[in-house]
């Protein structure tokens, strides 16, 4: 009788226990794809000019046609809170199998909180999409930069802002030490932050002098496994080496990665991973 009973009662603890845990599962699998964290990482840039101290980069990745709630204030909402400087739309914010009508409205809705600069993602291209975005980007005003750089101003001081279209562009396309090459040439080697939708070329992007690369594309691994990271690639890789967040090289180069904005809409739920709007804070070394 006695051994009876410990035998119910340990049901009732392993029962106990498998339902918290799938409660806890269900509860993550929904905030990963509803809530929209944004996430402030503070990057250390030499020689950063002093007007851009403490200037803030929102990235807006991977959006893949999502929306945000009633007009995207699930979105739109901790944006505004974060007053950011400048918005960076790191490609495919809109997806192969279906480009949406909401886009235009999300753009609009953007470009109302601070300036918006724009590269390509593989979706655009795969999507024949990218003559739309060009002309969106006329539209509202977002800078879209193909493989070319703009001077950001604050003041007398300026920051190079460089963007590159993404790999799935024409074959015959600048390449990005060719453009670091034209930066130098014309700009002299000043601190440079490049806009990429993919980081697979990350270390390639150091060497060649770039001192921060904001990027996208990995979808934060979809699953995120605690102090490991993302579980797998867009290429069904896994264990990518980035998938979300901060990176520093040891030249002090810097990666900021988004986990992305899209998510169960594209048949790729996400756990433990929240839809993700990295703010960037900018931040002077010697």
């Amino acid at each position: 009788m006695f051994n009876r009973r410990k035998r119910k009662k340990a049901r009732r603890r392993a029962f106990a226990i498998i339902a918290a845990a799938l409660l806890l599962v269900f509860y993550a699998f929904v905030y990963s794809n509803s809530v929209v964290v944004a996430d402030e990482y503070r990057v250390s840039i030499k020689d950063l000019p002093a007007a851009f101290e403490g200037y803030r980069i929102a990235i807006v990745s991977d959006v893949h046609g999502n929306t945000f709630g009633e007009d995207n204030e699930n979105l739109l909402a901790p944006l505004r809170e974060q007053q950011p400087d400048m918005i960076a739309i790191t490609g495919d914010i809109c997806d192969r199998k279906f480009p949406s009508d909401a886009i235009p409205g999300l753009l609009a809705q953007l470009v109302e909180i601070a300036p918006v600069y724009y590269v390509t993602g593989n979706h655009e291209w795969a999507a024949k999409y990218v003559g739309t975005m060009m002309e969106y980007c006329e539209e509202f005003g977002i800078t879209p930069l193909r493989n070319e750089y703009v001077l950001l101003q604050e003041g007398e001081d300026h920051l190079i802002l460089a963007g590159i279209d993404d790999k799935n562009a024409y074959a015959d396309q600048k390449t990005p030490d060719q453009l670091m090459e034209e930066i130098v040439a014309e700009q002299g080697d000043e601190p440079t932050i490049l806009l990429s939708h993919r980081p697979d070329l990350i270390r390639d992007f150091w060497v060649m002098g770039y001192d921060l690369v904001l990027a996208g594309h990995i979808h934060g691994g979809i699953v995120q496994i605690p102090k490991v990271g993302g579980l797998v690639a867009p290429s069904r890789r896994l264990w990518p080496e980035f998938s979300k967040g901060l990176y520093t090289a040891p030249n002090g180069s810097s990666l900021v990665i988004s986990a992305g904005l899209a998510g169960i809409h594209i048949k790729q739920p996400r756990l433990f991973n929240p839809l993700h709007v990295p703010i960037v804070i900018l931040e002077g070394v010697e």
